[in-house]
Parts: structure tokens; sequence; C-alpha cells
């Protein structure tokens, strides 16, 4: 994390080495004096970068970084960083310290930079005849994947229907100290996957990031329908076609829907030719959440307020800035390194709902009498905490209007469950 602090220039020119040489030897300087000299200069410099790390590690308003599973702090010997944004953390002790590495078949074996990963899980329901259960992976360092079952590791006794799965993921592992270390993304995604096994309850693996002695929540900065059209990382710009990186996450959202404050604290506003109207929150412990491409008239009646509180309304979508269309782009920083927003955007039952419906609304048309069904979302009517009205529009059926019903059901597997209603419920405004 500590770049470029300080840099060491020795030349590798004998010649040059000569000279440098020559003209010590003609100064009248003593030997012991030189010596001496440069002792003093070499201690010098080690207790001024020993007291500057010191002050990055120490100082006033660091944040400390701790992975937590159910609230419950992981003790981990290789602790997790933050870089380029990404949280990282030590893949074997991590999973060894979630009771994954116990059975007779957990492994993890290195070729190369590519990983095959073996994660087994006790057996901690009563009634279920297995002891362990295994969940395979392969990761590569430097390659932004995640394979599940890959058939190097699945053998004869795993059912027909078990296929290998590449799922693509925003970053890669890396190598540090000789140890790999997977993005935080990648530790959720194995935790949730051995948590809806049948060998344990529900909410066994619920890991979150704690940031400076709390788990750093930031609310959705969007109530209603709406899509994370470009992540955290590098891109082609849209506009400029060259390839940048993209310091934070853009929601598509209609022009004038409302812009909820993340996080409590004080905030400025301004303009920028890129980023357009924004408003930028400074949190506690160096934490600073940024809203672009704001509606402009809403920050003329904001220049005097200093402080909002978490979930205050703070601005509205607009269409400022170099922008293709409404959107708002999101930013966050830790410490003045930006980061990515999503690790810490925390889900209420109404995110999960929003999260799910891309993959989800084809299962339920085709359930419903409406298979391969090409669909729009004209409408998304969360009523209450237990069920919402999702209304689509068919396009290959004669752009017929389809209500579908979402129940929420706590503490299983799949929590929110989809139902087409019938016909009469079509025309129903909700």
């Amino acid at each position: 994390m500590f770049k470029n602090i300080y840099t060491t220039r020795m030349s590798g020119n004998s010649k040059v080495l000569e000279k440098r040489f020559e003209k010590i030897n003609t100064k009248p300087i003593r030997l012991k004096k030189l010596v001496s000299l440069i002792c003093t200069i070499i201690i010098l410099s080690v207790f001024t970068v020993g007291t500057m790390v010191m002050a990055e590690i120490d100082g006033e308003g660091q944040y400390t970084l701790e992975i937590t599973n159910n609230g419950e702090v992981i003790e981990l010997e290789n602790k997790p960083f933050i870089e380029d944004g990404v949280v990282y953390v030590p893949l074997r002790e991590l999973f060894e310290k979630l009771g994954l590495m116990e059975g007779e078949f957990a492994k993890m074996d290195w070729d190369n930079g590519v990983v095959l990963i073996s994660l087994s899980q006790k057996n901690l329901n009563e009634g279920v005849q297995a002891e362990y259960t295994s969940y395979l992976y392969k990761i590569e360092i430097g390659k932004s994947e995640l394979v599940v079952n890959p058939e190097i590791l699945m053998h004869r006794n795993y059912p027909d229907e078990v296929t290998s799965v590449v799922e693509p993921m925003d970053n890669a592992p890396i190598l540090k100290r000789n140890i790999t270390y997977i993005p935080f993304s990648y530790a959720e995604r194995m935790a949730e996957r051995a948590d809806l096994g049948l060998l344990s309850p529900p909410d066994l693996y619920k890991l979150e990031v704690l940031y400076s002695g709390e788990t750093l929540a930031i609310a959705y900065p969007i109530q209603g329908y709406y899509e994370i059209t470009q992540g955290f990382g590098r891109r082609v710009h849209p506009i400029t076609g060259e390839e940048t990186f993209h310091t934070g996450i853009d929601f598509k959202a209609e022009e004038g829907t409302p812009v909820i404050a993340g996080i409590e604290g004080n905030f400025n506003v301004g303009y920028d030719a890129e980023k357009g109207a924004y408003l930028s929150i400074f949190g506690k412990n160096g934490v600073e959440v940024t809203y672009c491409n704001l509606d402009s008239e809403i920050l003329q009646t904001l220049w005097n307020v200093m402080w909002t509180p978490k979930g205050n309304v703070i601005g509205y979508v607009g269409n400022t800035g170099m922008s293709t269309g409404p959107h708002l782009h999101m930013e966050m920083k830790i410490n003045g390194e930006y980061v990515n927003p999503q690790l810490y955007l925390t889900e209420n039952n109404y995110d999960k709902l929003i999260l799910m419906l891309k993959t989800d609304i084809p299962n339920v048309l085709a359930e419903g009498g409406y298979p391969n069904a090409e669909y729009t979302i004209t409408d998304v009517d969360y009523l209450g905490n237990a069920f919402a009205m999702i209304k689509v529009e068919l396009k290959n059926y004669d752009n017929k209007i389809v209500s579908i019903m979402y129940y929420y059901y706590e503490n299983t597997p799949y929590e929110w469950v989809g139902y087409v209603l019938p016909e009469s419920y079509n025309d129903f405004n909700f």
C-alpha cells in the first residue's frame, strides 16, 4: 500500500563507480569521518522512514480492515488489504478459519498460478447421511473468473446434471508474499454457495468487511427499479472510446429520481465538466462518497447547508456533465483512495429483489406459460417487506402485459419467489 516512499539509486556501471571513488579519494576527508557521516545518514534515513510508516499505520484517522462472519471477527494472521479499490483476503487461511478445510478431501493445489480448490463442509443437519459435502473451484492468478465445478476435479460419483460453469468476476486473484489473495467478492460467492448446501443450517456464512471497528454500510442511492450498468474498474469510455479506469459505479435511472445519502456527514456541492453537478459527503474515518451527473437545480438550494443525515434526499438524477443519458455515477474513497462502492452497499429485502429480477423473471415467465419471452419491466411496486408486484410487457407475445407477484420467504435459500398472476390482474394499475 505504501508506494515510492523512498528510492535508492545506485549505478551498476563500473566506470561511473570508479570516477565516484576517485572524487572521494581526492577530497581532504579522513576515512573514519566519511564512514561516520555515511552511518549517520543511514540511521537518520531509517528512523525517518520508520516514523513515516508508523504514522501511516497508527496515525489518527487511519482505518483498520477486518473480515467478519455473522458479526464475529475472523482473526487472520495474513491481514486483508485494499489495492486499487479492491479488498483482498488470504485464500487458504480464510477458509481454514471458516471450517471449510476440515474434511478428508479438502485441499488447495497450486500449479503455475492455477489454484484448484476443494472446500469441504461438515454435516450440521440431522437426518442427512453424508458426513461431508464438497465445493469445487478453480482460480488463476491475474484472471478475472471463478470456475465452479471444474472438470479436472469432478469424478464419476458426481451426478450427470452437475456441470462446470465459468463465472466472470470483476477482479482477479493476486500473489503477495507468496500467499494467494482473492478479491472479497470471490470469498462471498464461495461462502454463499456453501450456505445454500443441504448439510448446513441457513445463514451459517455471512461475510462482511469490518472497517475501523464497525461494518461500513452504505445505503443504496436510489429507491426504485434500477440497474447497475457500469461497474468499478477498467472500461472503454462510451464517449471518447479510450480505455480508462472507471472510478465508481453507474446506476441507470430516470431523470428526476431521488438520490439518497448513503452515509451521514458534512458535504459540499460543485460542478465538473465530466462529472456534471455533484455532491460529496465526508463521513467518519476518511470515508468520502460522491454522487455525480445530478440535476443541477437542486444544488443551488444546498449551498448554505453543511451536513446531511444518512437516508436523506440530497439530489435528483440528472444528465449533466459528460453523459450519454440520465444516470447516477457514484464514487467512494477511503483515505483518499478510490474503492469499489459495491463492496459496502447494504442490501435490504427490496434490494435483493431488484438484483435478482433480471435473472429470475425469465424462469417465472416460463413456468407461467411464456417460454423464451422477450420482456421489458414496466413497473415495480414494492408492497412492504414481504411481497411486491412486477409488471412486464412481452414483446414476442403481441406486447401482452403480464403481472408477477413476488413473495419473500425469510431464512430460505431462494428468499424471493415469483408467480405469474391470472390475466385479470394484468389491467390493474398498482
